[in-house]
């Protein structure tokens, strides 16, 4: 064990003790957040009109949401999270918009469960109010299609 690194000790013992730190699962969100931006962005070239700003404000959102989640990462770890190669959309356009809507409501589950934690506490609400504000623009967006 690294005794000169504390953040390196203090990941080891929450380890050791069963704890989980605030960077499980923030790569997968990265992730999600990620993906989902690359899927609105395909939507945007595909729509016109008030569809396609939808689809613009929603990618935005996304990707607000991964440089936030970068970020936490980043401040707690003291590293960078690994880079991620976003898989390519290739499904119809309401299905891509069904499964974005059910990532939406996970993530905003995540984000409620850490919205207690004592640093990041007020950045994972903001994220949490900013998922429903997506869910709700999602479902907006499959009424016009």
């Amino acid at each position: 064990m690294d005794t000169q690194n504390p953040r390196e000790e203090i990941k080891i013992w929450q380890r050791v003790r069963g704890e989980s730190t605030i960077t499980d699962g923030l790569p997968g969100l990265a992730l999600s957040a990620l993906t989902q931006a690359a899927v609105y962005d395909a939507l945007m070239r595909q729509l016109q009109g008030y569809s396609r700003k939808l689809a613009i404000q929603l990618r935005e959102a996304q990707l607000e949401n991964a440089r936030c989640i970068k970020g936490i990462y980043r401040i707690s770890s003291g590293s960078a999270l690994p880079v991620t190669t976003v898989p390519p959309v290739t499904e119809q356009l309401e299905n891509v918009l069904r499964k974005s809507y059910g990532q939406s409501l996970k993530a905003y589950n995540a984000y409620q469960a850490r919205a207690n934690h004592p640093e990041y506490g007020a950045i994972f609400q903001y994220l949490a109010a900013k998922e429903q504000t997506l869910c709700c623009k999602i479902a907006e967006l499959m009424s016009i299609i």
